[in-house]
């Protein structure tokens, strides 16, 4: 029979850090206490089915979070796999790992020419001739994560004044945003440079973006046609051909 339908069931790894190495004044941990005092959390979940008469494949709600402080979540859509695996032989699904295992066993002597890793992925993507990207979303989510890390490193950048104890809520949450903005405005700097694509500049905005206010962001793949796994390859017009668009979501309130 087919399987058409998968699921992993939530998966859960929590690191918890001894409270004696939190306390030790001398130990690198210790500035960091704030942030692992509860242990890291790391969830893992994902979902996939196919439609047989479509030949639709899909991964739905693939999901690695940690908690308190963000995650990812990743939505793809596929087809063409049926004639695929009809049409494909081990001898050619193997070929392209082959070639790069004689390279690496290859002697370097003068004539030896310099890997090529542009040509490298077309060779592995041209396996996949046939199969098709349809759509697809990658989400990346702030749980908390953001606020926390600038948090711990504002009061080590500036802690309360002479004579103070601490500082009011008001100057913590600005003091925190101050440093979400310190490390978001370099993304923006960079992002204006002439050198960088539009793909390029879209990106790192709505990743400053990201770093600044949270909530989520959305890098959404909609083809104005499916596209053939290989043509990924090829990064000419890659942004239009994959239909690909960056967005920003606040966090609720």
């Amino acid at each position: 029979g087919i399987i058409t339908e998968s699921k992993l069931a939530p998966i859960t790894m929590k690191l918890t850090i001894p409270e004696a190495l939190l306390n030790q004044p001398d130990s690198p941990m210790a500035m960091f206490a704030p942030l692992v005092a509860d242990g890291i959390e790391l969830v893992i979940r994902a979902d996939a089915s196919y439609d047989p008469v479509t030949d639709v494949v899909k991964f739905d709600d693939l999901n690695y979070t940690l908690n308190g402080w963000a995650g990812f979540n990743l939505d793809m859509s596929m087809d063409g796999f049926a004639k695929f695996y009809r049409e494909q032989t081990v001898d050619s699904l193997i070929a392209p790992f082959a070639a790069d295992m004689k390279k690496l066993n290859d002697p370097k002597g003068k004539g030896a020419k310099k890997p090529d890793t542009t040509e490298d992925l077309k060779a592995l993507m041209a396996i996949y001739k046939g199969v098709r990207f349809l759509n697809g979303a990658l989400e990346l989510r702030d749980q908390g994560g953001l606020a926390k890390a600038a948090g711990v490193f504002a009061s080590m950048m500036a802690p309360p004044a002479k004579g103070a104890t601490s500082r009011t809520a008001a100057q913590d949450a600005q003091a925190v945003a101050q440093v979400r903005t310190s490390w978001a405005e370099p993304l923006r700097k960079s992002a204006a440079e002439k050198n960088k694509s539009i793909m390029e500049r879209q990106f790192l905005i709505a990743l400053a973006r990201w770093i600044e206010v949270g909530g989520v962001m959305t890098a959404a793949v909609q083809p104005p046609a499916p596209l053939d796994l290989p043509a990924l390859a090829n990064e000419k017009d890659l942004q239009t051909r994959l239909g690909l668009t960056f967005t920003n979501q606040p966090a609720a309130k």
